[in-house]
């Protein structure tokens, strides 16, 4: 059996077709449409927007103030003894090798969702309590670092504590490398107008931007 060999290749097609609407267009267009997806490849970070946090079983649950409702799929404070520190891993957008910048995005706000009476708890405060609280921290290596601040829910009124509410940081310009991991702290509120099965934590997010 013997085959031809032709050193020379033919030249490809000036045209193609979609086998969905039978459409030709020109191979520059096809070649113009690939180099945009090639550059979107090289230079992406596909974890810009809202990035929710998992409130799975907690990696801390102080002296088990807190009870996760299955109903409200939502973490309650059950006693109000002292406030009751929660501690949550925050996944990221991964790395890339080939990313130019080395980032998998940067994290600029943090948010978790509270509510003061949504619990299965009949009550309502008489007075504000103690309120709750969040704090994010960054390990990189052995180094924990807090970012921003500690911020206190600012509700003002019984009425608005006992809305749903953010309590937020805001103003990051977290650079997520592959070195680097996240967690999120919560302590609930105290105090002697603390009520058990009333504050819920419903939702927590970062909110990550492309580098």
């Amino acid at each position: 059996m013997s085959h031809t060999y032709n050193p020379t290749p033919a030249p490809p097609p000036a045209s193609y077709t979609h086998v969905d609407d039978g459409d030709a267009d020109s191979v520059a267009l096809l070649d113009a449409q690939l180099e945009a997806i090639e550059d979107a490849l090289e230079h992406r970070h596909f974890g810009a927007g809202e990035h929710q946090v998992v409130l799975g079983v907690p990696l801390i649950n102080q002296n088990s103030r807190w009870t996760y409702d299955e109903t409200n799929r939502a973490w309650v404070q059950t006693d109000i003894t002292s406030a009751g520190l929660l501690l949550w891993p925050v996944a990221v957008p991964p790395t890339f090798p080939g990313d130019p910048t080395g980032e998998g995005g940067r994290i600029t706000e943090l948010h978790v969702r509270v509510d003061g009476n949504a619990g299965p708890g009949a009550g309502t405060h008489g007075a504000l309590p103690a309120l709750p609280q969040i704090k994010f921290w960054r390990r990189d290596g052995a180094t924990v670092t807090q970012l921003g601040s500690t911020t206190v829910d600012g509700s003002g009124t019984v009425g608005a504590y006992e809305t749903a509410h953010n309590i937020s940081i805001t103003g990051l310009t977290e650079s997520i490398l592959a070195t680097r991991s996240y967690w999120v702290s919560v302590e609930g509120e105290s105090g002697g107008n603390a009520l058990p099965d009333e504050l819920q934590i419903e939702r927590i997010w970062i909110v990550v931007t492309a580098p």
